[in-house]
C-alpha cells in the first residue's frame, strides 16, 4: 500500500527523483540586476576501460570562496555543460555513481577564468556488471522480449490541484497543475522478463523535457518509464511468469499552455481497455484583463470629429444568470455624445489566450439585449445573462470642437454578473482642440535685407477649398518693390499631439498665381477640391525709409479678409548692454548707427553715463560698408572723441572720408562700474544727429540697461549640490563678491534639517574670474587654487562643530573668497527632503547679509533583495536567497527582524526548515545561532536577531518544495530601529518562481519528512530528559539547520526536513547526564522520501560520582595503609569488598550512581583494632566533587 500525505483535503503520492524546471518570471524574478561574468564548465563521464560515455551520474560543484554548492546530473551523451558559474575556484566531486558503476572518489580542483574548462571523470563497472572473460558456452534458449498487445490500461482519472475531477463544468487554468491517476490491471497472463506494455498519453499535457521512471513497490516484478517528448508510457516486467497484477501510476504534471489560435474546449483521449476514456477539458482563458477598452480619435488626435470605442467583455468566459456590459465615457475640459445609431453589440468565442476567435454574431436590441442609453454611458443587459462567451460593444462619440479646453477623453467598461463586478478595464487618450482662422496675414521687417517678409496662412481651419477659391492680395504702399521669385507656397500639416502647424514641401502646383505687380499685389486661384492648409510667403524691399504704416490685405472669394498694418520704423540707432565683468568691475556696451544704410552727413554720436557707470576705459569705432566686412576707424583721421562732456559721457564726430557716408557705424566700448554705491541697474543713454542734405535730423535718445546678478548686488550668495555618490551636500558661499572694504568679515552657518557638518571639508578658494562669481556651480565643482594661512582671504578665526561653523576674516579688506564645505544626513539609510541652509555675513555685526538656499537630498541605500531559482536537480525545489544590503562599519544595522510570507497557491509549497543558512557575507561564515531565532508559523517565518550589530551584509538562503506545479512567491519585509525613516516600499521585496514539473509514484522529486527525537534516562526509560542539544549535519559535514534542544517532555520535533541522509550529533547532554556514546561523534540517519516520521529514542546515562575515604591514626593523625573496607548501599547490600587503603591512607571509589552508601571496615591495619562503625555518605545528582 502506498504511503499518502494529506494536504488541504486531497492526497499526493509521496515521490522522489529528478524533475523538469522552468525559468523564473522575468517581471518578478529580480529587484536588483547584478551583472556577473559566467564561465562554462564541462564535465565528461566515461567508462575507465572502454572510454564509453556514461549517463545518470551526478556531481557536486562547490565554490571554494563562498561555500555555495550545486548539483548537476548527466543525462545525455555522458556530458553536462554548466554555464551559470561565476569566475573563481571550485571543487568538483561525483556524488552519485551511474547505475552499475563504482563511485569516482577523486576530488577535482578547477579554476574558472575567461574560458571553458573541462574535466573527465572515469569509473569502472562493478564486478557483478562486468562481462566474464571465460570461454563462450552454448547459450540456453532464453525468453524472447515481447511487446504486450493486450490493453492492460484499465482506468484513468484526471484531477486538478484541489483534487476535483476535471470536466466541462469544472474549468482549469491554461497550463494549470493536474494529477493523472492511472490503473493497469491484468489476470490470467504469463508475462515474461523483458515484456513491455506501451501506451501514448494525450498531448494535452506538458510533461516537460526530462524522462521519468518509477516502480510499484512493494512489488518488484515491474517498473514504469515515461518518455517526456513522445509521451509514451512503458511498463517493463522483470520476472517470468507474471500472471496477474494491479498497478497504479500517479503523475503530477500540468496542462500544456494552449495558444491564441486554440479554443478553450479541449479533449484528452486516453487509450484505455474496453474503449477510450475521453476527458472534456474546459480551459480558463489566460488573459491579463478580462475586460478591455480600445479608444481612438478620428481622423487624428488634433481637432478630432469623433472617437471610436471598441470594448471587449468577459474574456475569461464566465457564466452567470445576470449579465450586464456597462460603459462610461469621460471628457475633461469638454464634452462628447454617444451616437446612438452607431452602437453595435456582438458575441463571440474566446481562445485559450483570451482573444476573439471564430466569427462574431451581431446581437439584436430588444431580442438579445436591452439597451439603457445616456449621452455619456451605456448599459447592455443581456437577456440570457453571461453564456461563457466574449462580448464586444462598439460605438462612436461625437466631439464638441467648439471648446478648446478639451484635453482628455476616456472610456471605462465593466462586466457585471450575479455576484457583482467580474472585471473592468479602461483607456484614456489625449486630444487637442486648436482653433485656427481661415486667413491670417503677418509681416516681419528684416534690417539686413531691408525687406518686409510677408506671410499668409491659408485655410488653417481646414475648410473645403474648390477651383472657385480665389485669394486677392493688395499692398497699398508704392514705396516698396516686390522681390523677384520670392513668392513661395508650401503645404501645411499639423502635429498630431500638439496641433502646431508643420510647414512642409513646395505646393505651388496646387495654385495658379497671377502676374505680381511692382509693389507685390497678386491673385491666386486654387486648382483642386479638398481641405488642405497652405502657407504663402513673399518679400517686398523698401525704397523709402521714412516711418509710416504699410497696409497689406488678402481677401478670398467669400469676402473673408486678413489685414496687416505694418508699422515701419527705420533702424537708425540702437544701443546694447553687453557683458559685465564683476571680477574687474567693467562693462561692455555697443552703439549702432544707420543700420538702414542711408546716406548721412555730419554724424554726431552722444553717450551719457548713469549711476554706477563711472568712466570710459576703452573704445573702438567701426564702419560696415557691407554685411560681409568692416573697417576699424582711426581716431583723429576718421573721427574725433570728446570725453569731458556734461553730464558724464562722451561725444564722437565722424570726419574725413566718413563726414558723408552710407555705412553702418558701430561703437564698441568698455566702462568702469562701481556697484558698491547701491545701484540696482546699470544704464547708458545714446543719441545721434546727422544732416540729410536739407535738414539736420535728431534721433530719439535710446537707453540700454542691465541688471546685475542678485548675488552680486547682495555682495555674495550661496549654492548647494547633493552628491549621490558620496551621500553628502557640497556647499559654497561667495564672500564679498563686489569687493567692498571690510574691517572684519564674520560668517556664521548653522546646519539644520537632520544634517551634520563633515569634519575636514572646509576650504577657502580664490576667485579667479567673473564667471565664477555669477555661476557658483563652477567653483563648487572645480577645486581651483586655495587660500593659505596668512593670506588676506584666509580666516583669522575658525570654529566648527557638528551643527555649525563660525569664521572671522580680520584681514579681508576688499578681497574676495569662496568658502566651501560639506554636510551629510544624520540618517545614512534613507533621507529624502529639502535641506535649507542659511549663511549670515556681516562686517563685525553690522551690514548683515543673509545668503539662503535649499537643496534636495535623496539618500536611499538599498535595504533588501530577494530572488528564487529552481534547483538544478529537483524540479519541484526552489532555492531562495535574500540579502540585507549596504551594511558596513560606517552603516551598521542592529537587531533586524526579517519576516517572510510564502504564497503557495495550489502548489502545496513548504519550507525546508533544515535548509536555512544565515551568513555574514564579509567572512562567508555562518552567524552565531545565539544571535538570532527562526520562528515558523504556517506559511510564514521570522528571523529575529538579538544582541547583534551587523557590520557587513547578511545573506539568508533557504529552500521550498512544491507538491504540484504552479507559481509560488514570497514577500519579504525587514524592520529595524535603524530603518525608522525608511519607507515600507524599500523594506519590502517580492519574488516569484513557477516550477513546472512532472512526477509520478516511485519517481524522483524532493520531499519533506519529519524527525522526532525522544530523550530518556538509560536506567529508567519512562524518565524524559529536558535540555539535550542536537545538531543535524549533511554527510559532507555541513550544518543543516539550527541547533535544537529537547523540551520538558524530552522531545524534539524536526519537521520540514528534506528527505535524504544526514548525520545527527548530540552536542550537549541534559544536566547531570553524559552525552550519548552513539551520537557523540554523530550517527547517520535517513529521512525517508515517503514522508514517514523518523522516530528516534536516545538514552543517556546519569553522570556517576566518586568517594574518597582516608584512614588515619586517631591519636597522631597519621594515615594508615592496608585497612580493608566493604561498600554497601543504604539497604545494607554489599556492592564491593576488600577495598584496601593505599600508602596514602586513601580508598577512591568511582562510577557511583546518585544515592546513599556506607563503608564498613572489615580488616584493620596491622597493630590496630577494627572499627566496625559504618561510614555513611551520599552521592548527589550531577555531583562534581568527591564525597
Amino acid at each position: 500500500m502506498k504511503y499518502m500525505v494529506k494536504w488541504r483535503g486531497f492526497f499526493i503520492v509521496a515521490i522522489i527523483g529528478l524533475l523538469v524546471f522552468q525559468n523564473v518570471s522575468p517581471v518578478l524574478a529580480t529587484i536588483v540586476d547584478e551583472k556577473t561574468t559566467m564561465i562554462t564548465l564541462k564535465i565528461i563521464k566515461e567508462d575507465k576501460d572502454t572510454k564509453e560515455k556514461i549517463n545518470d551520474s551526478s556531481f557536486e560543484i562547490k565554490n571554494k570562496k563562498t561555500g555555495e554548492t550545486k548539483e548537476v546530473s548527466i543525462t545525455e551523451h555522458g556530458t553536462i555543460i554548466e554555464n551559470s558559474l561565476s569566475e573563481g575556484e571550485y571543487i568538483v566531486k561525483e556524488k552519485k555513481a551511474a547505475p552499475g558503476y563504482t563511485l569516482d572518489e577523486q576530488t577535482y580542483n578547477v579554476t574558472l577564468a575567461d574560458k571553458e574548462e573541462a574535466i573527465t571523470s572515469s569509473s569502472t563497472k562493478k564486478e557483478a556488471e562486468k562481462t566474464p572473460s571465460v570461454t563462450e558456452q552454448p547459450s540456453k534458449k532464453g525468453n524472447l522480449k515481447a511487446v504486450i498487445t493486450d490493453n492492460i490500461f484499465t482506468a484513468v482519472k484526471v484531477e486538478n490541484g484541489t483534487g476535483n475531477e476535471l470536466g466541462a463544468t469544472n474549468r482549469i487554468k491554461n497550463g494549470g497543475a493536474v494529477v493523472l491517476k492511472m490503473n493497469f490491471t491484468f489476470s490470467g497472463k504469463n508475462y515474461k522478463a523483458g515484456d513491455t506494455f506501451k501506451t501514448v498519453l494525450p498531448d494535452s499535457f506538458n510533461f516537460g523535457t526530462t524522462n521519468l521512471t518509477g516502480d510499484f513497490l512493494p512489488s518488484t516484478e515491474a517498473k514504469w518509464d515515461l518518455n517526456a517528448s513522445t509521451r509514451e508510457l512503458t511498463i517493463t516486467f522483470f520476472k517470468d511468469g507474471v500472471q496477474e497484477g494491479n498497478y497504479d501510476i500517479e503523475l503530477s504534471t500540468a496542462l500544456k499552455s494552449f495558444s491564441e489560435t486554440e479554443k478553450t474546449s479541449q479533449v484528452a483521449v486516453f487509450n484505455t481497455a474496453g474503449g477510450n476514456t475521453v476527458y472534456q477539458l474546459e480551459i480558463i482563458p489566460e488573459v491579463d484583463k478580462a475586460t478591455q477598452v480600445m479608444l481612438e480619435a478620428m481622423p487624428s488626435k488634433v481637432n478630432p470629429d469623433k472617437a471610436t470605442v471598441d470594448a471587449r467583455f468577459n474574456l475569461t468566459k464566465e457564466t452567470s444568470e445576470l449579465g450586464e456590459l456597462r460603459l462610461s465615457d469621460t471628457a475633461y475640459g469638454g464634452s462628447t455624445i454617444i451616437n446612438r445609431n452607431s452602437i453595435k453589440v456582438y458575441s463571440t468565442d474566446i481562445s485559450a489566450k483570451g482573444t476573439f476567435i471564430g466569427s462574431k454574431q451581431l446581437l439584436t436590441e430588444n431580442t438579445d439585449y436591452e439597451l439603457i442609453y445616456a449621452p455619456s454611458g451605456l448599459t447592455i443587459k443581456l437577456k440570457e445573462g453571461l453564456k461563457a462567451k466574449g462580448y464586444q460593444v462598439t460605438y462612436e462619440r461625437s466631439i464638441d470642437k467648439t471648446n478648446s479646453s478639451l484635453s482628455t477623453i476616456g472610456t471605462s467598461a465593466t462586466t457585471v454578473g450575479s455576484s457583482g463586478m467580474l472585471s473592468n478595464g479602461s483607456m484614456t487618450i489625449s486630444v487637442t482642440i486648436k482653433a485656427y482662422d481661415h486667413l491670417i496675414k503677418k509681416a516681419v521687417y528684416n534690417p539686413v535685407t531691408q525687406c518686409i517678409d510677408w506671410t499668409i496662412n491659408v485655410n488653417y481651419d481646414l475648410a473645403n477649398l474648390t477651383p472657385g477659391t480665389v485669394l486677392t492680395d493688395v499692398l497699398t504702399d508704392d514705396n516698396v518693390s516686390y522681390v523677384a521669385d520670392s513668392l513661395k507656397i508650401k503645404r501645411v500639416t499639423f502635429n498630431e499631439e500638439s496641433g502646431e502647424a508643420v510647414i512642409g514641401d513646395d505646393a505651388s502646383n496646387d495654385w495658379t498665381v497671377s502676374t505680381i505687380s511692382d509693389n507685390g499685389s497678386f491673385n491666386m486661384n486654387y486648382k483642386k477640391t479638398d481641405e488642405k492648409a497652405y502657407q504663402v510667403t513673399y518679400s517686398t524691399k523698401l525704397t523709402d525709409f521714412s516711418p509710416r504704416k504699410i497696409k497689406n490685405e488678402v481677401t478670398d472669394e467669400k469676402g473673408v479678409k486678413a489685414t496687416e498694418n505694418f508699422d515701419f520704423k527705420p533702424d537708425l540707432l540702437n544701443k546694447e548692454a553687453g557683458e559685465i565683468d564683476y571680477y574687474n568691475n567693467t562693462m561692455d556696451w555697443t552703439i549702432t548707427v544707420n543700420s538702414e544704410g542711408i546716406n548721412m552727413q555730419n554724424i554726431n554720436i552722444v553717450d551719457e553715463f548713469s549711476t554706477g557707470v563711472k568712466s570710459l576705459v576703452s573704445y573702438n569705432v567701426y564702419a560696415y560698408p557691407s554685411d560681409s566686412g568692416y573697417k576699424l576707424l582711426t581716431e583723429g583721421r576718421d573721427f574725433t572723441i570728446q570725453k569731458d562732456v556734461s553730464p558724464a559721457g562722451f561725444k564722437i564726430k565722424l570726419i574725413g572720408n566718413y563726414a558723408t557716408t552710407d555705412n553702418k557705424i558701430v561703437v564698441k566700448m568698455k566702462t568702469k562700474i562701481d556697484l558698491t554705491d547701491g545701484a540696482k541697474t546699470l544704464d547708458n543713454k545714446a543719441s545721434f544727429s546727422y544732416f540729410d542734405g536739407s535738414l539736420t535730423q535728431y534721433s530719439e535718445t535710446i537707453k540700454a540697461e542691465a541688471t546685475p546678478e542678485t548675488s552680486i548686488l547682495a555682495n555674495g550668495g550661496k549654492v548647494g549640490k547633493w552628491n549621490p555618490a558620496t551621500g553628502e551636500i557640497n556647499w559654497i558661499v561667495s564672500v564679498n563678491a563686489m569687493g567692498k572694504k571690510y574691517d572684519k568679515l564674520v560668517l556664521d552657518d548653522e546646519f539644520l534639517d537632520g544634517t551634520t557638518f563633515v569634519e575636514g571639508s572646509l576650504q577657502y578658494r580664490n576667485v579667479v574670474n567673473s564667471s565664477e562669481l555669477i555661476d557658483l556651480s563652477i567653483p563648487l565643482e572645480i577645486k581651483g587654487t586655495l587660500a593659505q594661512v596668512g593670506d588676506a582671504n584666509y580666516p583669522t578665526k575658525i570654529d566648527t562643530s557638528a551643527n555649525k561653523i563660525h569664521l572671522e576674516f580680520g584681514n579681508l579688506d576688499t578681497n574676495r573668497v569662496f568658502v566651501k564645505y560639506k554636510t551629510k544626513p544624520k540618517d545614512n539609510w534613507f533621507f529624502s527632503q529639502w535641506v535649507n541652509n542659511k549663511a549670515i555675513v556681516s562686517d563685525n555685526g553690522s551690514d548683515e547679509q543673509i545668503y539662503e538656499t535649499k537643496e534636495f537630498a535623496f539618500l536611499q541605500n538599498e535595504v533588501i533583495k530577494v530572488a528564487g531559482n529552481i534547483d538544478n536537480v529537483y524540479g519541484n525545489k526552489v532555492n531562495w536567497n535574500m540579502e540585507l544590503l549596504n551594511i558596513s562599519p560606517e552603516r551598521t544595522l542592529s537587531n533586524p527582524v526579517i519576516t517572510n510570507r510564502l504564497e503557495q497557491g495550489n502548489t502545496g509549497a513548504q519550507f525546508i526548515k533544515n535548509s536555512f543558512q544565515v551568513i555574514n557575507t564579509k567572512t562567508n561564515e555562518p552567524i552565531n545561532e545565539e544571535n538570532y531565532d527562526i520562528i515558523f508559523e504556517g506559511n510564514t517565518f521570522t528571523i529575529q536577531f538579538k544582541n547583534y550589530t551587523a557590520m557587513a551584509p547578511i545573506k539568508v538562503s533557504y529552500s521550498t518544495i512544491s507538491l504540484l506545479s504552479g507559481p509560488i512567491s514570497n514577500e519579504t519585509t525587514v524592520e529595524a530601529e535603524d530603518f525608522s525613516n525608511v519607507p515600507m516600499f524599500f523594506k519590502k521585496r517580492n519574488a516569484a518562481v513557477s516550477p513546472v514539473f512532472t512526477v509520478g509514484s516511485g519517481s524522483g522529486i524532493a520531499t519533506i519528512g519529519t524527525i522526532k527525537i525522544t530523550k530518556v534516562d538509560e536506567d529508567d526509560t519512562t524518565k524524559k530528559l529536558e535540555g539535550a542539544k542536537f545538531q543535524l549535519y549533511t554527510l559532507d559535514g555541513e550544518k543543516s539547520g539550527q541547533e535544537i534542544k529537547t523540551n520538558s517532555e524530552g522531545e524534539i520535533l524536526l519537521d520540514g526536513i528534506q528527505s535524504g541522509k544526514y548525520k545527527l550529533v548530540e552536542t550537549e547532554a541534559p544536566e547531570g547526564y553524559n552525552i550519548s556514546d552513539e551520537y557523540k561523534e554523530g550517527k547517520e540517519i535517513t529521512v525517508n522520501s515517503s514522508g514517514e516520521e523518523l522516530l528516534l529514542t536516545i538514552k543517556n546515562a546519569m553522570k556517576k560520582g566518586k568517594v574518597i575515604l582516608t584512614k588515619k591514626d586517631s591519636a597522631s593523625d597519621e594515615v594508615l595503609a592496608d585497612a580493608e573496607f566493604e561498600l554497601q548501599n543504604a539497604a545494607g547490600s554489599k556492592l564491593k569488598e576488600k577495598l584496601t587503603t593505599a600508602a596514602s591512607g586513601n580508598i577512591e571509589i568511582t562510577d557511583l550512581a546518585p544515592g546513599d552508601y556506607k563503608l564498613i571496615e572489615t580488616k584493620a591495619p596491622a597493630g590496630y583494632q577494627l572499627d566496625a562503625t559504618p561510614v555513611h555518605f551520599t552521592i548527589d545528582f550531577n555531583q562534581s566533587e568527591a564525597a
